[in-house]
């Protein structure tokens, strides 16, 4: 994203937001600049990171799984986690996690299952509702107390059906839900300068109609009444 830490923390202090959790992918780089901002701006940081996991399906293709620290411990482990992870990767192995080295920290970790880009999403699109059930089963137990079903509205292809289907699941399974806000630009107005980044590390030219359109113009941060009116049916 363009978000800059200082703007960013200055205009949740503006919309009244509580808290903030920062998940860049596979680091948290920014963990202390975004710390010590939230702080002086009397918002409760969170700090966190969204990595890729290895599925149990023996699929190539890794799952999105974002991962918010509980406590101290939870950082330490965290902090632990992504440095083997980028050794490994030095190293040319896959930049993927294990559910065997979560499984040493869960307990110290809040999990959100990443919606359709999750394993949970993706199985569930795929027509397997008995596998994805089982799947839930399976980080219930590496997050005792701490998994939730992710939910979120920005636009992104598959993020009704997904949760048309994983709503009656985690009701039935008793997995608590939880409606979150991918933010990669603050103001909705700076849709245009997100995609100039993104063509820009992409080699790609804007009007490009070949190139992938990842992300949508409301990926900004929404205040809590936008998100209550977002989510109104689902309270």
């Amino acid at each position: 994203g363009i978000c800059r830490i200082s703007s960013l923390v200055d205009r949740a202090n503006v919309l009244g937001i509580p808290a903030l959790a920062i998940t860049d992918v596979s680091n948290i780089y920014g963990a202390v600049k975004f710390y010590q901002r939230c702080i002086g701006r009397g918002i409760k940081p969170i700090i966190g990171a969204e990595v890729n996991m290895t599925t149990g399906t023996g699929s190539s293709n890794p799952v999105s799984l974002v991962l918010l620290c509980r406590n101290n411990d939870g950082y330490q482990f965290l902090c632990e986690l992504l440095s083997n992870l980028h050794t490994r990767h030095c190293a040319g192995s896959s930049f993927t996690v294990t559910r065997d080295e979560l499984a040493r920290g869960g307990t110290n970790l809040i999990a959100l299952s990443s919606g359709s880009r999750g394993e949970i999403g993706r199985t569930l699109l795929n027509g397997n509702l008995q596998m994805g059930e089982e799947i839930i089963q399976e980080c219930r137990t590496l997050f005792p107390g701490n998994f939730y079903i992710e939910i979120s509205r920005v636009g992104n292809a598959a993020e009704e059906d997904c949760l048309r289907l994983v709503l009656p699941l985690a009701a039935r399974v008793g997995i608590p839900v939880v409606a979150s806000n991918d933010v990669r630009f603050i103001n909705a107005d700076e849709f245009l300068a997100h995609e100039i980044r993104v063509c820009i590390n992409d080699g790609r030219i804007l009007d490009d109609p070949r190139r992938p359109r990842r992300y949508t113009e409301h990926q900004y941060l929404r205040s809590p009444k936008e998100m209550r009116d977002l989510f109104n049916d689902i309270p």
